[in-house]
């Protein structure tokens, strides 16, 4: 007996990973997965396609993956249309901003969804902003910020372009002249080109990579100041707000604010998807953030690829949503 039970209990674990398998490839094979980007092109935009373009063959089933755009409130309408709208079938999942993390926390007009209630399936890079202006402005360093009037192109007022002119303005005393309602990034170096602005805060040195790779080489912009929480190597000379803050108070609040760049570009599932489908879909994510084709095509497209997983992206959402009340309220007041 114990050597037949023996024998079942090898069949069965032999067995399990092929019916494993099976199910995984029921839950995708002949299906159409929609890839929403929360931006019209740029950074995002490039971001987006590229995983629809690779990931499908990294799930099991072979799904065709559908990018389409849904831009809006700084990608806040895709993050409502995944939370309230879309199947919850590991069908539907997305790019947004991750500066929307902390928009409930400290814009009362923001639309309260919890994040932390989400589904991740991780981020093909972290990320790091920079404050840049034309090199044509009177603004050659950051505190000529303090001297001079500086026209900044931005989204909205709840999107993170707004929240890191506000804080230079409320922390350094910075006369930055916030200029809303460009649907995008790309939108905001064309206003840039076009002479309507003299530059931007908060674009994230992987779209100005891939959007304006000669842009800092041929001095067409001047960085002044990075949001990252350390330098980025390809600025080792430019100082971060962290480092400009003057108290260890300020530098909380600045690391409430921008901590989330370690999730720089986040994909996003509605909440309630079945565990077992979205760590398929987490798996096949990481697969692909790793595999030679993609990881070609992303250095040919300027791209930077420096993946982490859902289960970090959670983390870098525990991180902001355990931050003591004070600290939250004086950043609400911060970027008010």
């Amino acid at each position: 007996m114990r050597r037949m039970l023996a024998a079942a209990l090898s069949l069965f674990a032999l067995c399990a990973p092929a019916r494993a398998q099976e199910n995984a490839e029921a839950m995708f094979k002949g299906k159409t997965v929609n890839v929403y980007i929360g931006f019209n092109a740029g950074g995002y935009d490039n971001y987006g396609r590229i995983i629809a373009r690779h990931m499908g063959k990294q799930l099991p089933g072979k799904p065709d993956l559908v990018p389409q755009n849904m831009p809006g409130a700084g990608s806040m309408k895709l993050a409502l249309y995944l939370r309230d709208v879309a199947p919850k079938d590991g069908t539907a999942f997305g790019i947004i901003d991750r500066g929307l993390f902390i928009m409930p926390l400290v814009d009362p007009n923001s639309p309260k969804i919890d994040f932390s209630k989400m589904s991740w399936i991780g981020s093909v890079t972290e990320d790091n902003m920079i404050c840049v202006a034309l090199s044509t402005s009177k603004i050659k360093k950051f505190d000529d910020l303090k001297t001079h009037e500086f026209i900044a192109g931005g989204i909205t007022r709840g999107d993170i372009s707004y929240t890191a002119v506000a804080l230079l303005q409320n922390m350094f005393g910075a006369k930055i002249k916030f200029i809303s309602g460009y649907p995008g990034g790309n939108d905001i170096s064309l206003a840039m080109e076009r002479g309507e602005v003299e530059g931007r805060c908060a674009w994230s040195m992987s779209s100005v990579m891939s959007t304006r790779p000669n842009w800092i080489a041929d001095k067409t912009i001047i960085p002044i100041a990075q949001y990252g929480l350390t330098r980025s190597p390809e600025l080792p000379d430019v100082p971060t707000v962290v480092e400009l803050a003057d108290s260890e108070r300020n530098r909380a609040i600045v690391r409430f604010l921008f901590i989330s760049l370690t999730a720089g570009r986040p994909f996003i599932a509605p909440p309630g998807i079945p565990a077992e489908r979205l760590k398929v879909l987490q798996d096949a994510f990481m697969r692909t953030t790793s595999d030679p084709d993609f990881l070609a095509e992303a250095k040919q497209s300027g791209l930077d690829v420096s993946a982490i997983d859902g289960k970090a992206v959670e983390e870098v959402l525990r991180q902001i949503y355990s931050t003591p009340p004070d600290i939250i309220k004086a950043a609400t007041e911060m970027v008010k």
